[in-house]
């Protein structure tokens, strides 16, 4: 697998992939969780126990940390 794509195989292209002889979902498993929407689930279950409006909770940008300080 290039270098590029070691953290996150399955963005490699599929062109890529079989070239490289590691295909997404037969030589290696996909990704189990979509980070992104179980985050935005997650909020949107904080929010709802919160009783806070969702545009209260602004969503944290891309490669931002999350800080409990902002919740």
């Amino acid at each position: 697998v290039p270098d590029r794509y070691l953290r996150e195989p399955w963005t490699m292209p599929e062109e890529t992939q079989r070239e490289v002889g590691c295909v997404i979902g037969e030589d290696y498993p996909g990704p189990i969780v979509d980070h992104r929407e179980a985050r935005e689930a997650a909020m949107e279950r904080y929010r709802a126990a919160a009783g806070t409006p969702a545009r209260s909770i602004a969503p944290l940008r891309s490669g931002a940390r999350a800080d409990s300080s902002r919740l």
